[in-house]
């Protein structure tokens, strides 16, 4: 028996995707109820030439009320809802989909994000056409069966609608948080529910208002069991704290959650960023590890979280452990999966170049892994060697005979270190140099230039003492730099960073020789910089000294005992991992002792360790592990 489906909708001004919607359901659905909200463009027209079962009503802040406007205007079996922001995918069989003639269906919605990337989550937009089954709330509008889903029979489309209202132009477009917060405030106001009490919260984290977001989530939490958000919620909630560089906060709550929701990939990989953020390595590594064995499952989930994006993630942490080889067999693999992830391509590049690989070996190498069949992926490609200054920017601008402005060629000049050509194309671009100040600068100290200094002057952001200082710095034979600002002191590391980048050892060495009166932080910053370039002599030669007058320093301390590990030095090591402990007995001064020991064989210092760090950090799964060996 074939069941009847209307398509109820509320719009307006949707002249920019309407006719997308409604073309997708051609075919799949016997009407078209459309309710208009007060549209000002073609919107109207547009719907005119699907259907004639067109309302208009009167918006009073209620999606709820509107919705259910909508469904008053047909008899049909079944209702299909959709925002006009949403689509079909082709060959979508509904009638196939309603052989089980459920009460209400979940949905799938996969929603696009700007950066290439989708998230998906689950909703109910197919149901009986009934009138026990009608929406609420003003805001965030859903079927209320909170009282009555124990009577009703539920499905699972096998058909994904496919959502653009995320896309950053699509958010500017309609305003759509500054729209929501005063109808959601008066929502909560008046109906104080867990639900929307959740909902603000979301709002208050999308305006970047975290501390409001995590109060929010919170007293939304326990009226939130047994509810569908419930694991949306706790995953928010733990992303709000992180942003608020609260981890071991995010880290309790998800080492819970994901016992709770085994099987959701999503909150294994948040877990995973809790534990990394809370200097949990082995953990992090853990976490991201079973996420490539699992499935996307989750009431929401994110693309790639089961395969590029946690990749990535331990691409990442190996790097920063000084696993190269591993960071590099991971990214490639991310890369394999997504080459359009702008992310991915830049990690991709920066650990090839800690490895030692050639330019030419690059090259190579993209070319098996990087195919380019479309205008879009070889302009990403172009914005991430243009971005990072990358030698083979060159290249692929002559192999492509690519006609790129004047700021685009004087990078490509610089980074293939073509100096003086690079200094031609400055002194002919006339555009804003904002973006570039880094590069240029870099290119005064090299070519000696003061012009190209000067030119910089009001672009700069630095206070008229610290601007003339650079330019001593160019100029003269030695400068101080104590109690400059923090942002000066980074300026210069910035400029070093892009001199051990192109080689430019001498250049670096003779403006590091014109440095007086170094303070610790400049000094600590410069050892981590010539570490992860891997010069890791020169960085202990530097960091020594340090270490002579600040013993109890926990940087000088934690990094050196890194470079030690990284480099053999298992006896110095563990002087400097013994002093962090000490002077800084959290969980990550623990693991670092204990990876050091398990290097030197040391066993009873080693389990000594483990036992003392396990009573004090039971959050640790990894620990756990040590002690049951």
């Amino acid at each position: 028996m074939k069941l009847s489906v209307a398509l109820c909708m509320i719009v307006k001004n949707e002249e920019d995707v309407l006719d997308r919607c409604l073309n997708s359901v051609r075919g799949c659905v016997d009407e078209i109820i459309i309710v208009d909200t007060g549209s000002t463009d073609s919107t109207l027209a547009i719907a005119q030439k699907y259907t004639s079962k067109i309302y208009n009503y009167v918006w009073n802040n209620d999606f709820a009320s509107a919705r259910n406007y909508s469904l008053e205007q047909t008899q049909a079996d079944y209702i299909l809802m959709l925002d006009a922001d949403e689509y079909l995918e082709e060959n979508t069989d509904l009638q196939s989909e309603l052989k089980g003639q459920k009460d209400f269906y979940l949905s799938k919605i996969r929603n696009f994000m700007s950066d290439g990337r989708t998230f998906s989550h689950s909703a109910i937009r197919l149901f009986k056409n009934e009138s026990r089954l009608r929406y609420k709330n003003r805001l965030h509008e859903h079927l209320d069966i909170d009282h009555i889903e124990a009577q009703l029979t539920r499905g699972e489309t096998k058909f994904i609608i496919q959502h653009t209202g995320y896309t950053n132009e699509a958010m500017i477009g309609k305003n759509k948080d500054n729209r929501n917060l005063p109808i959601m405030l008066a929502e909560v106001k008046e109906n104080p529910t867990s639900y929307n009490l959740y909902n603000l919260a979301k709002l208050y984290m999308n305006f970047g208002e975290f501390e409001k977001a995590v109060k929010y989530f919170q007293q939304a939490y326990p009226g939130s069991k047994d509810k569908m958000y419930q694991s949306e919620l706790l995953r928010k909630l733990a992303e709000s704290l992180l942003q608020l560089e609260r981890p071991e906060e995010a880290l309790t709550i998800m080492y819970d959650t994901v016992k709770v929701y085994a099987e959701d990939a999503t909150l294994m990989h948040i877990l995973g960023r809790a534990y990394k953020a809370s200097g949990y390595l082995k953990d992090a590594e853990s976490a991201w590890l079973k996420c490539l064995e699992m499935n996307d499952e989750g009431a929401f989930s994110n693309e790639g979280i089961t395969s590029y994006v946690s990749q990535y993630h331990l691409a990442e942490l190996y790097q920063e452990q000084g696993e190269l080889e591993k960071a590099y067999e991971y990214i490639l693999k991310a890369l394999q999966i997504k080459k359009d992830f702008a992310p991915i391509l830049n990690k991709y590049f920066e650990i090839a170049y800690l490895i030692n690989k050639s330019n030419d070996e690059v090259k190579a190498e993209l070319s098996y892994m990087y195919k380019i069949t479309q205008t879009s992926e070889l302009q990403l490609l172009m914005d991430v060697l243009y971005t990072i200054s990358h030698p083979l920017l060159q290249d692929y601008l002559t192999l492509y005979k690519i006609d790129v402005g004047l700021q685009i060629q004087a990078v490509a000049h610089q980074a293939f270190g073509e100096y003086e050509l690079a200094r031609d194309k400055w002194n002919l671009y006339s555009g804003s140099k904002a973006e570039n100040t880094n590069d240029i600068i870099t290119l005064s100290f090299l070519l000696k230039d003061e012009s190209l200094l000067a030119d910089l002057k009001d672009i700069i952001n630095l206070a008229e003492k610290e601007y003339k200082l650079l330019r001593k710095l160019l100029t003269e034979n030695s400068i101080s730099i104590r109690n400059t600002s923090s942002q000066f002191q980074q300026l210069i590391i910035s400029i070093f960073d892009k001199f051990i980048y192109l080689k430019e050892f001498d250049t670096f060495q003779t403006i590091l020789n014109k440095l007086e009166n170094q303070e610790l932080p400049f000094k600590t910053q410069l050892g981590k910089l010539l570490f992860y370039h891997g010069y890791n002599e020169a960085a202990i030669d530097l960091l020594v000294p340090l270490y002579s007058q600040k013993k109890r320093d926990v940087d000088v301390n934690r990094l050196l005992g890194d470079i030690c590990l990284n480099s053999g030095y298992m006896e110095d090591g563990q002087l400097f991992y013994f002093n962090l402990l000490e002077i800084a007995p959290v969980y990550s001064s623990y693991e670092r002792v204990i990876t050091l020991l398990r290097s030197t064989e040391d066993t009873t210092k080693e389990k000594a360790i483990v036992e003392e760090a396990q009573k004090k950090f039971p959050l640790s799964d990894w620990l756990m592990s040590e002690v049951d060996k």
